[in-house]
């Protein structure tokens, strides 16, 4: 991912920590996809650098990112909002649907729910993790954004972002393991 410096988000000072943020991602050879779905801003981390093919190894560490942004959250003297805040100011700026911001390892957007839902749906089919919970949690929210409610229904709408390799039974038990969603 390439651009020029991110400007106009939020205060000047979470502008210039996104775009630190940004460069240190690349860094850290993560790229990273902020996606503003409705009031949430949901992280997608992919690993930038892997080499290999194995879907699992297309993810990133969640919480290596976390990890980053409040590392320098506290250098620059920024609450915890601070990321949120930028994000949605970015992506305010752009209009509309899928405009944002792209720069260094850092894409800030508003895409469709169901991309970001079939991407949840991929990290917890091929890589269940730590960050399972949270996993399951968004997938939760981003469901009932969309007005599904139960398993066929997810899996219907995430069809057309998921290669066969990844839907499949694996999804499909991870998505009936879910609290809130009807199996």
């Amino acid at each position: 991912m390439t651009g020029a410096p991110l400007q106009d988000s939020g205060s000047a000072a979470e502008s210039a920590a996104l775009d630190l943020l940004a460069r240190r991602l690349c860094v850290l050879e993560l790229e990273v996809e902020l996606c503003v779905i409705g009031g949430a801003i949901l992280p997608v981390v992919f690993q930038g650098a892997s080499g290999t093919r194995r879907p699992s190894a297309l993810f990133g560490a969640l919480g290596a990112f976390r990890s980053e942004v409040d590392r320098i959250g506290e250098a620059q003297r920024l609450d915890g909002g601070w990321l949120d805040r930028a994000a949605r100011a970015r992506v305010a700026l752009g209009g509309a649907a899928m405009s944002g911001l792209q720069a260094g390892c850092l894409r800030v957007f508003a895409p469709q729910a169901e991309y970001v839902l079939a991407l949840r749906c991929a990290r917890i089919a091929v890589a269940p993790s730590a960050e399972g919970q949270e996993l399951a949690a968004d997938i939760v929210y981003l469901a009932r954004l969309l007005g599904l409610a139960t398993t066929a229904e997810i899996l219907a709408a995430v069809v057309p972002y998921l290669p066969e390799s990844v839907m499949g039974d694996a999804l499909e038990g991870e998505l009936r393991g879910l609290r809130g969603v009807t199996p």
